[in-house]
């Protein structure tokens, strides 16, 4: 009879306690997949402004090398200015002409905040504290150290480091262009970097070949006259040399009618 009594005590704590335990218990499911969720939201976010910045990189290292007042076209030479201009240009963002302008155009940001493509700027020959000099940031380190490409008037296009002497005397701020891959130029060449959701409508343009309709196809894109890798690139967010990869292109060379691979959905 005592070990009955024992077993009914023993029964009647475990239906006591094993709603208690229950309720006390996380939702490790619902807590993981919430987790999951923040973190790919803020992977699109950086994936976007990071493909924009890549291809703006890659463009210009294209000009490596090139003498200073290297002109692309009657319109345009590279003194330093002139650069910087140009590359922002061809992604949709109007810089003013000057250094000392493109330095008052964006707000001052600090040393270890620094992004690649977040323009730099030094003071001239004359070491004034004065605004003379621009670079791009090719490269940027936790403690506020970076490589720059830009125009040097002894070396032409060339990527320096924050470390040299010369530049390490004469950094004055920096600033950036790309905020959130949206340019903060009023004046946008590109039309389609602003994405407003708009109600749904058949493509008008034959020129360009999108298959989304059907999810297990992938998505063509169709050079036309004008086109360029980093064009179609910034269109479609991604990276020059990823798109290069995707289509085996061992050079920038494309042709009006040549159809580009932009994304495989079976991938």
């Amino acid at each position: 009879m005592h070990l009955y009594n024992k077993l009914i005590l023993l029964l009647i704590g475990v239906f006591i306690l094993t709603p208690f335990t229950q309720a006390q218990t996380p939702n490790i499911t619902d807590s993981i997949t919430t987790a999951y969720s923040d973190t790919t939201s803020v992977n699109a976010h950086f994936q976007s402004s990071n493909s924009l910045t890549d291809s703006i990189i890659d463009f210009a290292r294209k000009y490596l090398k090139k003498p200073y007042l290297y002109r692309p076209n009657p319109q345009i030479r590279f003194d330093c200015s002139g650069f910087s201009s140009y590359v922002y240009s061809q992604f949709g963002y109007t810089l003013k002409r000057s250094s000392a302008e493109q330095a008052e155009q964006f707000e001052k940001i600090d040393r270890k905040q620094l992004r690649t493509g977040d323009l730099v700027f030094f003071s001239g020959r004359r070491n004034n504290k004065r605004v003379g000099h621009v670079g791009i940031v090719t490269r940027a380190y936790e403690n506020g150290k970076f490589e720059f490409i830009h125009a040097s008037n002894q070396s032409g296009i060339v990527i320096s480091h924050a470390d040299e002497d010369y530049y390490a005397r004469r950094f004055i701020k920096a600033g950036r262009v790309i905020v959130d891959s949206i340019p903060v130029s009023p004046q946008i060449a590109y039309t389609d970097t602003l994405q407003i959701p708009t109600e749904k409508k058949a493509p008008t343009d034959k020129t360009e070949i999108n298959t989304a309709s059907t999810p297990e196809s992938p998505v063509y894109h169709l050079v036309r006259k004008g086109d360029t890798l980093y064009s179609i690139a910034k269109k479609y967010s991604l990276s020059v040399s990823s798109l290069k990869k995707q289509n085996r292109l061992v050079n920038d060379k494309i042709l009006p009618g040549q159809k580009l691979l932009i994304r495989n959905l079976n991938s």
